[in-house]
């Protein structure tokens, strides 16, 4: 690949990271400076960031590299990207979620799709990573699960007599 290939390639890939809005903040993640590195190897991108804070909300760490992930796979000569953040209490959590997600391009006829007619390519539904649904649910039933539901009061208004 040429240098103005590579150059090319770039500005394609920083426009679609321009794109990507903190969702707690509205603001641009490349404005709010959350991109630490991206190296493009042929058709291969990987982005290294970093959140706002180390316990910015898993949810919104979950969005932003997500929509790194699948933003950048749209773009032309884009095949494959990892995405790598860091400085967060769940980045090892995220970083797994979002690498093992489906990539369409991969599945749709790639040398790593489906090994066998009727089985899931790796990161596809029914494998060993769960998917952002159930991810999203786990959390929502673990917050749920730590409040315990309310319960009728054993003591009354009314004043003895």
């Amino acid at each position: 690949m040429s240098q103005q290939e590579i150059k090319q390639k770039r500005v394609k890939i920083f426009d679609e990271l321009s794109k990507i809005v903190d969702p707690e903040i509205d603001m641009s993640i490349v404005e709010l400076e959350l991109i630490d590195e991206v190296d493009i190897s042929d058709s291969d991108v990987r982005v290294d960031l970093h959140l706002t804070s180390p316990f910015c909300p898993a949810i919104y760490g979950f969005k932003i590299c997500q929509d790194i992930h699948d933003n950048l796979l749209m773009v032309d000569g884009v095949d494959d990207v990892k995405v790598n953040v860091s400085n967060h209490f769940m980045a090892e959590q995220i970083n797994q979620q979002v690498n093992n997600s489906p990539n369409p391009k991969k599945a749709a006829g790639g040398s790593q799709g489906a090994s066998q007619a009727g089985e899931p390519a790796k990161g596809a539904e029914g494998s060993d990573s769960p998917s952002s649904t159930s991810t999203s649910s786990t959390l929502s039933s673990q917050s749920e699960a730590s409040t315990p539901p309310p319960q009728a009061s054993s003591w009354s208004t009314d004043a003895p007599k």
